[in-house]
Formats: structure tokens, sequence, C-alpha cells
């Protein structure tokens, strides 16, 4: 079970704001591994849980069920690129706009409360769970009970 360290200052601004966002989006990061529940990557590559082609649906999930707002649903890609931009910010220099770090932190905020919630209420299982409810087998053919017999007295 991921647990979120009760030590880590996530005030703004107090700290430089960048390594504000890349302690975050860390801690966002592991606790949506803990909640897709993804497998090593076979070549060694680190596992990107935004990358997965269900974590689009996660997050709605979790927008659905009242753990994250569905603003911070639209933002999550706000966080990222925020995120991208601490962690590589020598690629970034001389750019006039800045990124709006404390929208991201806010973003960064409201999804650590929510995954921190729905780790501790077990919601990958429930998850999971539903989505084995939900799956139907594949349609099959009536049966026919003359077994082409008809006609044949």
């Amino acid at each position: 079970m991921t647990v979120i360290p009760s030590n880590i200052d996530l005030a703004f601004p107090t700290r430089k704001p960048s390594i504000i966002i890349l302690q975050a989006f860390n801690l966002v990061e592991s606790c949506f591994l803990a909640l897709i529940d993804l497998k090593p990557s076979a070549r060694g590559r680190p596992v990107i849980p935004w990358q997965h082609p269900d974590f689009p649906h996660l997050l709605n999930d979790l927008a659905n069920e009242g753990y994250i707002s569905p603003e911070s649903v639209g933002k999550f890609r706000l966080l990222l690129d925020t995120r991208n931009r601490a962690a590589h910010a020598t690629h970034f220099q001389g750019e006039e706009s800045l990124p709006n770090w404390a929208e991201a932190m806010e973003v960064a905020k409201d999804l650590l409360r929510g995954l921190a919630r729905a780790i501790q209420e077990d919601f990958a299982a429930t998850r999971k769970e539903r989505g084995k409810r939900s799956a139907r087998p594949p349609m099959e053919e009536p049966e026919d009970s003359t077994d082409g017999d008809e006609g044949k007295d």
C-alpha cells in the first residue's frame, strides 16, 4: 500500500516551486502506480502510469466516485507539463512564459488528497471487481433444441 509521508513539506511558496512540484508529482505518480497495479516492464523501462491505456478511465472513475475533482482531471496535463518543465529546466531557459506553479500545486494537492483516500479505501480492488462484473462473455448462438432433426420422423 502506498502511503503519503506526512513529513513532506508541500508548502507553497516557502521553498523553490520547482522542487515542490517535483516532490508532489513523485507522490502523485506513486499513488497512480498503486491504483493501476502496473506490472514492471519486461525491458526494464520505468513504468509511466499516464501512458497506460487505462489511465484516462482511472482519472474519470476517481472523479465520478468523488475522490478527485473533475477540474483536476482536466488539469492533470497542466501538472504533468509543469513537472516536466521543473525537471528539465535547462531546456526551457530563456522562455518568457513561466508555468503557473500555484495552479499546478493546487491540482497536485487535490490529486494527493483523493488518491490517498482511494488507496485507503481500496478503490483499486473495488474498481477491479466492478470491471469483472460488467465484463460479459461474448454473445453465444442460442442452442437449437431440434439439432437439425426437423421433419425426420
